[in-house]
């Protein structure tokens, strides 16, 4: 791994873990629920970004973004 990315993977895991903060602090966040499935997808962990995803939606149904990115990632899963 060069230094490149172990320092994206570094940031990542910082930044997921203030996203772990935030939903705790407001378990209705949505935005925080895209973002870290955003993180799970890059780091191809589909299963998790999925459900991290169908949170999201059960708090905000309406929001293109979290179904852009439930469609994107089963696309990505298929191919």
């Amino acid at each position: 791994m060069s230094g490149t990315q172990v320092y994206v993977c570094i940031k990542f895991l910082v930044l997921f873990q203030y996203l772990r903060q935030a939903i705790q602090m407001r378990s209705d966040y949505t935005e925080a629920y895209i973002n870290r499935g955003d993180i799970l997808m890059k780091l191809n962990k589909s299963k998790e970004a999925e459900e991290t995803y169908l949170i999201a939606l059960n708090y905000d149904q309406d929001n293109a973004d979290i179904h852009y990115n439930v469609r994107t990632m089963i696309n990505s899963v298929k191919n």
